[in-house]
């Protein structure tokens, strides 16, 4: 009987331990698997971000990359295959001409003896193509605090670039056109404080467009026409059709003008409203305005 209890026991323990052996292996299984779909979700996210990522070691090898990085990687013309699993292991020397090579080692060493983020830009040829990359590189450290590798970070900024200098050449023939003009013309906000006045208006009020910029533009009129401009103003902002509005204003010589205005809500597609306003100078000649 005690012999039938004992073997009843170790085959029941047995049996237990065979179960908890069979869950940790399901569980480590289970592991597994979730590090390899982490792993698959990191390499789709790495493949799919719109930049060039890598990974070197203190000696400059590159341990990891996405496919934007091989695909911008100007390797020497002897390299035949460009594929990411053929550039991986290689040296900064192996695949770069001596110049760049030591370039890109010396800015990793930076980072390596600073514990520093660097960046800059740089004009590459891709194929037929002229690109311009935003290059950050910053340090990874160890559990113990010390530098243990460099990533690299390579943004394509050709189509920003782009834009910024066609933004400025409009701004440049917009200011041309402003200063040109002899009529006075400024640039308003929704709350009427002047954005941007050109040449001929500071002339005029004889004061310098810096100081312009922020004051209510309601205040340039005469105190006594100036519930007008509030309500001319206001008019503006409905974005209809305005009659044309008379108004005095005090020149830089202190005499009292008439300044015929017009006015228009603009409005632009990725910038704030604003009110563009047009005077000209009609003392001594009558206007609409007037003849009505």
């Amino acid at each position: 009987m005690v012999i039938a209890i004992i073997v009843s026991g170790a085959l029941i323990w047995a049996a237990v331990r065979a179960l908890i052996l069979q869950q940790r292996f399901l569980a480590r299984q289970e592991s597994m698997e979730a590090l390899e779909e982490s792993r698959a979700f990191a390499r789709i996210l790495m493949d799919n971000l719109p930049a060039a990522i890598w990974l070197k070691t203190l000696d400059h090898r590159y341990q990891a990359a996405n496919l934007m990085w091989a695909q911008y990687n100007p390797a020497r013309p002897t390299w035949n295959d460009n594929s990411l699993s053929h550039l991986l292991g290689h040296t900064d020397r192996e695949l770069y001409e001596p110049e760049r090579a030591t370039e890109f080692e010396q800015t990793d060493n930076t980072v390596i003896a600073t514990g520093r983020r660097w960046e800059r830009d740089y004009d590459e040829i891709h194929g037929d193509s002229h690109i311009k990359l935003h290059v950050v590189k910053m340090p990874v450290f160890d559990i113990r605090g010390s530098v243990a590798s460099v990533v690299g970070i390579g943004f394509d900024i050709t189509e920003m670039r782009r834009n910024e200098l066609e933004l400025k050449k409009s701004r440049e023939q917009l200011d041309a056109f402003l200063n040109r003009s002899s009529e006075h013309i400024c640039m308003v906000s929704l709350d009427r404080h002047i954005i941007l006045a050109n040449a001929r208006l500071c002339e005029f009020l004889g004061v310098p467009a810096p100081s312009l910029a922020g004051r209510d533009v309601v205040d340039v009129i005469e105190p006594a026409d100036r519930s007008r401009g509030v309500a001319f103003f206001d008019r503006l902002l409905l974005g209809g059709p305005e009659s044309l509005e008379v108004f005095d204003v005090q020149n830089v010589s202190g005499s009292v003008r008439q300044v015929e205005v017009s006015g228009a809500l603009v409005r632009t597609e990725g910038s704030p409203d604003m009110v563009v306003i047009i005077g000209r100078d009609i003392t001594g000649r009558k206007s609409s305005h007037v003849a009505n």
